[in-house]
């Protein structure tokens, strides 16, 4: 264990309690009066409540945060929706109760998350584990001395087993959800604008998520971030303030040629000058450092609020975001026409789901279309390895419809490139910065490929020429050249109207 900061001790006097009496006393809870004197010496009456259960070890009760880790699923996790009578409304939590006599933590972890959520028993043997016991924390100080624990589990599950059935006891009505772990703190928001009430405990857990993806770029090392290798100058991740990293503040001028402004017709236009461009990139780095990898969202990306997203579905479905099955967006790439375009080819078949998110809106929806200007800034690209697959991986973006889908002589137009990405291992290198997308005015929605490729564990792939040569970029060239073989897609449109 690391070594503890040290801190002040309290410096607000010395307080005494000098008596406490039992008021009124019910089956499981009883009221107290306490006879107190604070620290300047006046005394003082307090009310309280307390439980009558709680056991030797002096603990109430534990709450389960259950990390459900599926082969070819993002991370996600149980909560539980149940009446609450003292709020007169719905309440939505962890997974908790009380801690039997005799009974650790521990075990009362595993019992309560079988016995509210179905996971765990004689089917899951070996497959559920307590990872981490947090220490002994009250609930609501300033009304009872109620306590408990938050244990962490995480448990194991395969591919195509069906969901487990909760074993509550004769009265008791839960309503299971899984929700993918990093979209967490959206669904519950979801949730809020239904009317249902969040559990402070578990409302914090997530927002802590939540805070850390802000600060760190894609969350802390216990829910997979991807670590970076130790680089000189690293770069702040780009998730901490879009005003002062992004290269591209203003949409792209990728179009804007030396004679023609942006708007006007764009057929036999000239290749655009890149001179200003990279000198904008160039003191970009200056600032912020060289242009590498930030850290990545494993496992399902960083949500951005709750806008455009479904509510929690419930646990028998076991959905991880609304994007395709992995048939189902070879069906949407091919409706769009993007299989056999110039960056995906006919013989294309997804394996895995790819995930992307923008700080604007949040997770990308395969086929939608979206403003220019909410594209400008890096977005996170998140997937699984598929099974067969575990290497390194490569990420482009790049856009067919350059200068239009009906003249797309530029096309692909590269918008980035993301080398050695190791899923819950390393974030990669930037092999191209971003570069937001910017469609001619007029030219109608542009397709924006997001393409994942498998890429030899030993080699980092190569660029054929230089990193702002976008225009007309030898994608196949580059699968060839690397030995890439392209496992997942998405797409989605960008236009400016």
């Amino acid at each position: 264990m690391a070594s503890l900061p040290q801190v002040k001790p309290y410096s607000g006097g010395q307080a005494k309690i000098r008596n406490v009496a039992n008021m009124q006393e019910g089956k499981w809870i009883e009221l107290r009066k306490i006879d107190w004197t604070d620290e300047d010496g006046k005394d003082r009456v307090w009310e309280m409540a307390a439980r009558k259960t709680t056991s030797m070890g002096g603990i109430d009760a534990v709450a389960i945060a259950a990390v459900l880790k599926h082969p070819n699923r993002p991370d996600a996790v149980p909560i539980i929706l149940q009446y609450r009578p003292p709020i007169e409304n719905v309440c939505v939590e962890l997974p908790a109760g009380l801690i039997d006599e005799g009974e650790s933590p521990e075990q009362a972890a595993v019992r309560e998350l079988y016995e509210e959520t179905g996971y765990g028993g004689d089917d899951f043997e070996g497959r559920v584990k307590v990872t981490e016991l947090g220490s002994t924390i009250v609930s609501d100080p300033g009304m009872s001395k109620a306590n408990m624990v938050l244990a962490t589990l995480e448990v194991q599950l395969k591919e195509g087993e069906e969901e487990p059935t909760p074993h509550l006891d004769e009265g008791e009505h839960i309503d299971v959800r899984v929700v993918p772990l990093a979209e967490l703190y959206s669904h519950l928001q979801a949730f809020e604008k239904l009317g249902y009430t969040v559990d402070a405990r578990l409302h914090h857990w997530a927002a802590g998520i939540e805070l850390a993806k802000k600060l760190f770029g894609g969350g802390s090392q216990k829910l997979r971030q991807l670590s970076l290798a130790p680089r000189p100058a690293l770069p702040l991740p780009s998730h901490l303030s879009t005003a002062l990293l992004s290269t591209h503040g203003l949409p792209a001028e990728a179009w804007k040629s030396s004679t023609t402004p942006l708007g006007s017709s764009h057929r036999g236009l000239r290749k655009p000058k890149w001179g200003e461009r990279r000198q904008r990139e160039t003191a970009h780095a200056a600032r912020v450092g060289s242009a590498d990898a930030f850290a990545r969202w494993v496992g399902s990306p960083p949500p951005s609020g709750f806008a455009n997203r479904p509510l929690a579905r419930p646990a028998h479905s076991l959905t991880h975001s609304p994007a395709p099955s992995l048939p189902g967006m070879n069906d949407r790439l091919k409706e769009a026409g993007l299989i056999g375009s110039s960056i995906i080819p006919t013989t294309f078949k997804n394996q895995v789901t790819v995930h992307a998110t923008y700080g604007a809106f949040g997770n990308v929806q395969a086929g939608q279309t979206y403003s220019v200007a909410d594209t400008q800034s890096e977005p996170t690209v998140s997937f699984n390895a598929p099974p067969g697959k575990d290497s390194r991986f490569t990420v482009v973006v790049a856009d067919p419809d350059a200068p239009s889908r009906d003249d797309p002589k530029w096309s692909p137009f590269l918008h980035f490139v993301l080398g050695d990405v190791v899923p819950g291992q390393a974030a990669g290198q930037s092999l191209v910065t971003y570069m937001g997308p910017a469609p001619p005015q007029g030219t109608g929605p542009h397709r924006y490929v997001i393409a994942v490729y498998a890429q030899p564990v030993d080699h980092t792939p190569t660029l054929p020429g230089q990193p702002d040569d976008r225009q007309s970029f030898p994608l196949g060239q580059f699968v060839k050249d690397n030995e890439l073989d392209l496992v997942g897609a998405t797409f989605f449109y960008a236009e400016n109207k």
